[in-house]
């Protein structure tokens, strides 16, 4: 509701900034450079609840190609060290979010509309070749592993900043998000889609080892952020890796199996210490919990319900 209205309030104010100020008014550039920041981040987090609504969230590509217009976000004048990082990081998640609108923008409306019959293999072929070239071009201080889908050894883990990690994540994310509508439906009388000798079954064991890699990496990040930066975690992010883990603990391969509920409970920890986290309280204290938290408690334990698998 907050981020709603805060959004509304920033459209009016949007056709103020579009322009870039003159060098002789550095006062305005600030004023425009902050305003894009909140634009910008106003537009992620709405991004945010629009999937914890479980509908179409075909906003998502509005800010594109607001963001071509007015630019990226970038360092102030005084902005070095994390700061600075901080605001590269903002700069690298937005363009990540607009490689994947720019490379097919109808089929990636298709799959955030969730209408995933109508997304081709070619067009998520296409997307896969703009998040590998994204990966890519950033910079090495801000890849967590050299190359993508690489094992994270905890000494990098520590190395990395906050940024970098959350800017991960997003990474691994879209490749879940992407991936996840090629997997067969989970079935809650455990029977195992993937089992069958098929073209699709096929399909569907390539993008299950993408979503398990992925899903693998994001709680890795996941667990070290919630006990070193609980503060500046997506915990969002987490709620695809779970769908993932729980696909896993359902397999009628034992390792497998083992290994999806092993990850599917690291996950849930990691949830309920952020959300109590959240509150600043112990639970059971009568400790307050923000609505974010609230909807993603709310939505990863009815999905887990419905297989029996306590929160």
């Amino acid at each position: 509701m907050y981020a709603t209205a805060a959004l509304r309030i920033a459209e009016e104010l949007r056709p103020r900034y579009m322009l870039e100020p003159g060098a002789d008014d550095p006062d305005l550039q600030a004023e425009r450079e902050m305003f894009k920041r909140l634009f910008y981040f106003l537009g992620v987090t709405a991004t945010k609840f629009q999937f914890l609504q479980d509908h179409g969230a075909l906003y998502i590509m509005e800010p594109s190609w607001i963001h071509k217009m007015m630019g990226p976000p970038k360092p102030l004048p005084g902005e070095e060290g994390l700061a600075a990082r901080a605001v590269y990081c903002f700069a690298f998640m937005i363009e990540l979010g607009n490689n994947q609108v720019t490379e097919d923008f109808t089929d990636m409306q298709y799959l955030y509309a969730k209408l995933s019959d109508k997304l081709s293999i070619e067009s998520c072929s296409r997307v896969e070749t703009s998040l590998i070239r994204w990966y890519n071009d950033l910079p090495a201080s801000y890849r967590v592993t050299p190359n993508i889908f690489q094992y994270v050894p905890p000494e990098e883990l520590a190395r990395a900043d906050p940024y970098t990690l959350n800017l991960a994540t997003c990474f691994y994310a879209c490749w879940l998000i992407l991936h996840a509508h090629f997997l067969p439906p989970l079935e809650p009388d455990g029977s195992d889609a993937l089992a069958a000798e098929s073209k699709a079954a096929k399909l569907s064991l390539r993008s299950l080892t993408i979503c398990v890699k992925s899903a693998n990496i994001v709680t890795a990040i996941a667990e070290h952020m919630s006990a070193r930066w609980r503060c500046r975690f997506e915990p969002h992010n987490l709620l695809h890796a779970c769908d993932v883990h729980l696909r896993l603990s359902r397999s009628k391969d034992i390792r497998l199996a083992a290994m999806g509920r092993r990850n599917l409970r690291r996950s849930i920890e990691i949830f309920k210490a952020n959300i109590w986290g959240s509150s600043g309280k112990v639970p059971g204290k009568g400790a307050h919990v923000s609505r974010y938290y609230t909807s993603l408690a709310g939505s990863l334990e009815t999905s887990l319900a419905k297989f029996g698998i306590p929160f």
